[in-house]
């Protein structure tokens, strides 16, 4: 099921929206859902992952100083 969903934008998003939808050969509705499939996703992820660090927080669960060095010395590399 489908419904519809009217917004504004900007006439130069507009206008990159057609020329890409142009190029991807899908009309402007398919772009629109697929950004806003990957947007759903990010937040979706960003927000749990803020949820089990809180709960991780809450239960005391916290790397030793140790494991904090040990970890951004990876990260550098």
């Amino acid at each position: 099921m489908t419904k519809n969903l009217n917004i504004r934008v900007e006439d130069s998003k507009f206008e990159k929206l057609d020329a890409l939808a142009k190029m991807f050969d899908r009309d402007r509705s398919y772009l629109v859902n697929e950004a806003l499939d990957n947007y759903l996703a990010m937040q979706e992820w960003q927000l749990e992952s803020i949820r089990k660090g809180i709960g991780e927080a809450d239960r005391g669960e916290f790397l030793s100083e140790k494991e904090q060095k040990s970890f951004y010395k990876e990260m550098e590399q």
